[in-house]
C-alpha cells in the first residue's frame, strides 16, 4: 500500500546526505569508535562505509564491540547508513 509521496521518481536521490565527518562523530557517540580509518564504498541507494580501528583494544570503548583477542594491530567494519525511503 502506498501514500502520497512515497512514489520513488526516476534519477531522485534518496541516499543519506552525511560527510566524512558526521560518520566520525556517529561512530564515536554511538559505537565508541574513537581512532579509525573511515573508507566510503560504492552503494545503490545506501551509504555504505568501510572502518578500519588500529589498536583496537584502545581505541574501542563500546562492550558490545569486543574485537578478537588476536586483533592487536587492527580490526574491519562496515558501517551502513540506510536511505530515506527504506528507512520508513
Amino acid at each position: 500500500m502506498e501514500t502520497a509521496g512515497s512514489t520513488l521518481k526516476p534519477g531522485e536521490d534518496i541516499r543519506p546526505h552525511v560527510t566524512l565527518t558526521d560518520v566520525s562523530q556517529v561512530l564515536k557517540r554511538v559505537y565508541g569508535v574513537t581512532e579509525c580509518n573511515v573508507t566510503e564504498l560504492q552503494g545503490y541507494d545506501d551509504k555504505n562505509y568501510r572502518v578500519t580501528v588500529s589498536n583496537p583494544q584502545q581505541n574501542i570503548s563500546n562492550p558490545h564491540l569486543t574485537p578478537p583477542s588476536n586483533a592487536s594491530l587492527s580490526v574491519d567494519f562496515i558501517l551502513k547508513i540506510t536511505n530515506s525511503l527504506d528507512s520508513r
